[in-house]
């Protein structure tokens, strides 16, 4: 990790981190201080966030035909996909077009994760669940910040997957929650699901494991849709729309959840079945493939507010608990069932959701720094 030579540059030079999603795109100011522990990444006061107005009429082309355009390089686009291409590209220029203006630095460092399946070479989005494809974003994004003003001390090289920048944030924040320990999991959810792992120590996106451990929008849980819509925010809130039409649409379901509306409840208690269902098969997969127990698992982005929105204990907290534990005493090998259970509850550490929001700028920010 080269976190010295950024160091070395931030006195003239701002390290931007993105984190982008079907809902819009936030930059933040990144800093690497020296800490007890080595050099580590931390948020300066800077920060933007650019919100993507939805297409009612757009839809995501089949995965299948996606995959034939994209193996053979032909990608065909419906008007609706061509404006969600640009307005992508601008919410992620304005983004940090802000955090350089409100720093007073025209000379950027830029990171950037963002959902979907990357072209080869990894500078596009080749494929995509809850977006459009982009396929040469990194051109058009370069094109749209030189239009800005701002100077690139680095070409971005490279877009990240969420789920591997949210696993190197946690690694290397300040308070992350992957540094002390040598093996965990990663699960976020947003507009879809992010994965990561750090096994022996390293870093993986769920990509890099496919071949023993299948991914969220792979595996289909036992209401017969995927652990991608089952563990996602926008899942949840689909649902909850559904449910609860007569709501005021503005009406978030943790709000209404917190009110005491029992079909948010019960939607949360849903979830929180699914949530253990998942946590308890990711260790079972590493056990069995890496031959790993996993120190700990994490919970993040908007899933893991709401593990910890203390309104929500009651009724998605406790019984993602509750129903891990009494899956691990029902399945789980005797090592296993060892590491992660105690007096028939949760060993300490094991189970932790992260209030680190920004964890997928910071990771896409080490990426870039890192070159990888």
């Amino acid at each position: 990790m080269t976190l010295e030579r950024a160091k070395a540059c931030q006195s003239n030079t701002l390290l931007v981190g993105v984190d982008g999603g079907a809902s819009g795109y936030r930059a933040h100011e990144v800093l690497v201080r020296e800490t007890p522990g080595g050099l580590r990444l931390a948020l300066g006061v800077h920060s933007a966030a650019e919100r993507i107005e939805e297409l009612a009429d757009f839809e995501p082309l089949p995965l299948e035909v996606q995959r034939e355009q994209a193996e053979s390089g032909r990608f065909e686009f419906s008007r609706a996909e061509r404006t969600l291409q640009a307005r992508w590209i601008h919410a992620a220029s304005r983004s940090i077009r802000r955090v350089a203006s409100l720093r007073g630095c025209e000379r950027v460092w830029v990171g950037v994760c963002t959902p979907g399946l990357k072209t080869g070479d990894g500078s596009g989005i080749a494929m995509a669940l809850n977006g459009p494809r982009i396929p040469d974003f990194n051109d058009a994004l370069e094109q749209s910040l030189s239009l800005e003003g701002l100077n690139l001390a680095e070409p971005i090289s490279r877009l990240y997957s969420d789920g591997v920048a949210c696993a190197w944030g946690e690694d290397l924040a300040e308070t992350g929650l992957f540094a002390d320990v040598e093996n965990a999991y990663y699960v976020g959810g947003g507009s879809g699901v992010a994965e990561g792992y750090k096994l022996r120590g390293r870093i993986f996106g769920a990509e890099q494991l496919e071949r023993h451990v299948q991914r969220a929008w792979q595996t289909l849980a036992d209401d017969g849709r995927s652990y991608e819509v089952a563990l996602s925010a926008r899942g949840f809130n689909r649902d909850f729309r559904e449910r609860a039409p007569s709501h005021d649409a503005a009406l978030l379901g943790e709000d209404a959840a917190a009110a005491g509306d029992p079909r948010a409840t019960a939607l949360f208690e849903e979830r929180a079945r699914l949530l253990a269902q998942w946590c308890c098969s990711r260790l079972l997969a590493i056990r069995e493939g890496q031959n790993l127990i996993l120190e700990r698992i994490v919970i993040g982005q908007r899933l893991g507010q709401f593990f910890l929105d203390p309104r929500l204990q009651s009724c998605f907290a406790e019984p993602t608990r509750a129903r891990l534990c009494a899956l691990l005493a029902e399945s789980a090998p005797p090592a296993l069932r060892s590491a992660w259970l105690r007096d028939d509850r949760l060993a300490p550490g094991r189970l932790q959701a992260s209030a680190l929001r920004s964890a997928p700028a910071l990771g896409a920010m080490a990426l870039a720094i890192e070159g990888a």
